[in-house]
């Protein structure tokens, strides 16, 4: 990945630390996938929205919310990446090393959300 989203990306976690080590952020599917929504949301709206660079910061807090936005859906990415790693791996544990016809559908992600 480019460096500065990387930086971008690292920042947005060390700003939400107040939320909680995102390490340790462990969420059910359906409150990670309201999380995403609602980024998508934030940043459709800092996109779209030209209210939002006529505030008195000006263009680069368009530029900025955009960028953090974007930043943020990539962690929540990640955070769906591991979380499906994760599971996978559990689902071998319990059921030993599964054959070529089997995958993630088998275990529940990410393509048969259940709405938990």
């Amino acid at each position: 990945m480019d460096d500065i989203f990387t930086k971008r990306c690292d920042k947005e976690i060390k700003e939400n630390k107040h939320k909680g080590v995102w390490k340790n952020f462990k969420p059910s599917r359906k409150k990670i996938i309201q999380e995403m929504m609602w980024h998508i949301a934030k940043l459709n709206a800092a996109v779209f929205d030209d209210s939002v660079e006529h505030n008195h910061h000006g263009a680069d807090s368009k530029i900025d919310k955009i960028q953090e936005y974007s930043a943020d859906i990539a962690n929540i990415c990640e955070k769906i990446f591991t979380l499906a790693e994760s599971e996978k791996s559990e689902f071998r544990v319990r059921h030993g090393e599964y054959g070529q016809s089997m995958g993630y559908r088998e275990i529940g992600w990410p393509y048969a959300y259940s709405g938990e």
